[in-house]
């Protein structure tokens, strides 16, 4: 089996992880693989993705739009945080 090396980033989503990737993202979260969309519907990245579980998800997000994803999915977060103290804020953690 070759091992191919890949220009990602695996980011962990935690908190309303579940919540947060359906306001930013194309497909179902059973699916192996996803896009980001920004505010007009249109596909800004594609990433893998895998739920651990309703409050823990992994993406591998290509390099080049890691910091465009943190800064598109901050509204989200800030808003989720706010209506929900109990969960505290989405995090967003490098693996």
């Amino acid at each position: 089996m070759r091992l191919y090396k890949l220009d990602n980033t695996v980011l962990e989503l935690k908190g309303n992880a579940t919540k947060l990737l359906s306001g930013l993202a194309a497909n179902s979260l059973d699916k192996p693989f996803n896009a980001f969309l920004n505010q007009h519907g249109r596909i800004v990245a594609t990433f893998r993705q895998e739920v651990l579980s309703e409050d823990d998800i992994l993406i591998a997000v290509p390099q080049a739009v890691v910091s465009s994803f943190i800064s598109s999915s901050r509204p989200l977060r800030e808003d989720q945080s706010n209506k929900d103290s109990t969960n505290g804020t989405l995090c967003l953690c490098g693996c």
